[in-house]
């Protein structure tokens, strides 16, 4: 009779420790998941405010050099 009762009592542990391991890596692939999409989030705001400061770059350089072709122009008419 105890017997039945330990082997009962051990199923049920394992049921249970297997219950909360599957819990347990269920959160764990969600806490990955949402990980992983923050840093790729992170990452796509950082790209595009590098191209913006290196085409706010580019343009103001292009401002610059028209400006400056403009008074050359000036200077020979």
């Amino acid at each position: 009779m105890s017997d039945k009762i330990i082997s009962i009592n051990t199923e049920a542990l394992k049921d249970k420790a297997t219950s909360l391991a599957k819990s347990a890596a269920s959160a764990t692939r969600e806490r990955i998941s949402s990980a992983t999409s923050l840093i790729s989030e992170k990452t796509k705001d950082a790209r595009e405010k590098a191209l913006d400061k290196v085409l706010s770059r580019g343009i103001a350089i292009s401002e610059k050099q028209l400006k400056a072709l403009k008074q050359a122009k000036s200077k020979l008419s």
